[in-house]
């Protein structure tokens, strides 16, 4: 997955730095890969989240994934992505995906996988907040969207 994402980051003309937010990460650490010289955020609920850092600039937090340890007005990500969150509700909300989209800053980008219906609940329920853009047909497993 790290390829993909390196793929996308160039496919969306993003910087060689910024910041982005990986809640509900478990122990994927592909964010580290696909995005060097960014600062990555990993939060967690569970306990089998990444315990070792891949890079010095990687942030490792255990919290409730509805309650981060930070606000909007504290900290606005350039990228959040949502992999598979389904894997940590027993019923998934668009309220989560809401939680991430506010911290995720005006034109910055939500990439997610349809796993748990995630692209389709981002079209569905945020439609009007954030805009689809098209990937290259290789990257099948990743959609993104820009906060509008």
């Amino acid at each position: 997955r790290g390829r993909e994402l390196a793929k996308i980051k160039n496919q969306l003309s993003l910087p060689d730095k910024g910041n982005l937010y990986y809640p509900a990460c478990g122990e994927d650490y592909s964010p580290s890969i696909g995005f060097p010289g960014w600062d990555i955020t990993y939060l967690d609920a569970i306990n089998s989240m990444i315990v070792e850092k891949v890079r010095p600039n990687d942030v490792f937090l255990r919290a409730d994934l509805m309650k981060p340890p930070f606000d909007v007005d504290e900290r606005q990500f350039d990228v959040s992505l949502l992999i598979s969150p389904g894997n940590h509700f027993t019923s998934f909300t668009p309220e989560y995906i809401e939680k991430v989209l506010e911290l995720t800053k005006q034109g910055g980008y939500l990439l997610c996988d349809n796993y748990h219906n995630t692209a389709n609940d981002i079209n569905n329920h945020l439609g009007d907040k954030v805009e689809q853009i098209q990937l290259p047909e290789d990257c099948i497993e990743i959609s993104a969207f820009r906060k509008a």
